[in-house]
């Protein structure tokens, strides 16, 4: 989403909001306050794509630090499911 902000010029701001709104609206459907716990983490990722980005001028390492980030992320409460459930 940030991709096709920057073609339509809109500002770093604005690309950085709303793709972390539209983010965390897609992570609120099974529990609604999700979305307000997802936005400042999908902010966060926004502003550090934009930094890679600028700075190595590709986008493969920027994506990648992001994939990496959201899946560290994410990897504690899995693995606490996991012991959870067996």
């Amino acid at each position: 989403m940030i991709e096709l902000l920057r073609v339509l010029k809109s500002p770093r701001s604005v690309q950085i909001i709303l793709s972390a709104l539209a983010m965390g609206l897609l992570h609120s459907f099974s529990w609604h306050p999700r979305a307000l716990i997802a936005v400042p983490a999908f902010g966060i990722w926004g502003a550090a794509y934009l930094l890679i980005k600028d700075s190595s001028h590709r986008v493969l390492p920027a994506y990648s630090t992001i994939v990496a980030a959201h899946f560290l992320h994410n990897l504690v409460p899995a693995l606490a499911d996991i012991v959870y459930a067996v």
